[in-house]
């Protein structure tokens, strides 16, 4: 339990990459829920 030690005395440092993969995701999941929300409205299947 040292890290949590570490973070809450804020002495710890985030993996940067964990982080960018993190981001990566998101933005991934983002683009495919934004394209299947466009696909419905282009479509007219919302009544």
């Amino acid at each position: 339990m040292n890290w949590l030690k570490k973070l809450f005395e804020g002495n710890y440092e985030a993996p940067v990459g964990t982080l960018v993969l993190l981001g990566l995701f998101l933005l991934l999941i983002i683009a495919l829920w934004g394209n299947a929300y466009l696909q419905v409205v282009t479509r007219g299947a919302t009544q």
